[in-house]
């Protein structure tokens, strides 16, 4: 991931370039747990079965993200002598 942020960019620039790539990846992952946590959490609370479903809905919108992330990174066009 650092190497296609920092990929054309001046020497001067490369720190700053891998940390934008840096803070945009873990600003994504507290973003994306805490979406995943409140998804899990919708609905009753009363019983375990509730807890489990709940688990499921996060759980099947998670693989529905890395699908549609896979989906997208093979739209891109491939850089030639690769």
């Amino acid at each position: 991931m650092f190497g296609a942020a920092t990929a054309g960019v001046s020497g001067r620039e490369q720190g700053i370039a891998s940390g934008m790539a840096s803070t945009a990846r873990q600003v994504g992952g507290a973003v994306g747990l805490a979406v995943l946590v409140g998804l899990a959490g919708l609905g009753e609370r009363a019983s375990a079965s509730a807890t489990v479903d709940g688990m499921r809905t996060g759980l099947l919108a998670a693989t529905a993200g890395i699908a549609l992330t896979a989906v997208v990174a093979l739209g891109f066009p491939r850089r030639a002598g690769r």
